[in-house]
């Protein structure tokens, strides 16, 4: 969050995306052409994490900057059901290409769609955000520390996140692997994953 503070929104997205972009095609590569070392995959996966880490603190500006705030509600609306239609129709064409190809094109079609991110926001115009002169890193690291830890209801709703995320990982590695093992394939895994998303675009209504 500090970096992504530190330099131009638009320059901090199109780096992440152009980032991801490399490192999801690199793995793709590498998996059609055979099986690669676990070491390589790890260090593919670290470098989109990292990328992805200065990319979420900085798009969390860009709607604001783009949308005026009597629209911002709307904005949000729209990019939260454009999220819930993604966990739909990805998982399912995910589940296709696997299918029909392998993982390593699945990991194509997703690497493209960071090359569509990209030529996206190249074409977004941001107004320059004036930032305060002088401040030293990790100053700004601290003081965004200490009021994270300031507001209970944030760092308690975190720190659930963080439990909840840990036990997701789980399930995305096993369960592909019980999808194999115990009913059929990769073909499973696309159905699970699709009625997941159904799942979370049924409840999003319901919240609504």
């Amino acid at each position: 969050g500090v970096v992504a503070d530190r330099v131009a929104r638009r320059l901090a997205l199109l780096g992440s995306d152009v980032v991801r972009f490399a490192a999801e095609a690199a793995l793709a590569a590498v998996l059609i052409a055979g099986r690669p070392s676990l070491l390589l995959v790890i260090g593919l996966v670290v470098v989109q994490g990292a990328a992805s880490a200065l990319f979420l603190p900085a798009s969390t500006g860009l709607v604001p900057a783009l949308v005026a705030d009597n629209h911002l509600q709307a904005a949000n609306s729209l990019l939260q059901t454009a999220y819930a239609a993604a966990s739909v129709v990805g998982p399912a064409l995910a589940g296709v290409l696997v299918v029909a190809g392998s993982p390593g094109w699945a990991l194509a079609a997703d690497a493209a769609s960071y090359g569509v991110s990209v030529a996206t926001l190249a074409v977004v115009k941001l107004d320059r955000v004036e930032r305060a002169e002088g401040r030293r890193f990790f100053a700004d690291l601290r003081d965004g520390w200490n009021e994270f830890r300031s507001r209970d209801w944030y760092w308690k709703t975190v720190a659930g996140a963080a439990v909840f995320n840990m036990l997701f990982a789980v399930y995305v590695v096993l369960g592909p692997v019980a999808s194999v093992r115990y009913y059929g394939g990769a073909r499973a895994w696309a159905i699970i994953a699709t009625a997941a998303g159904v799942g979370s675009v049924a409840g999003g209504l319901v919240a609504t």
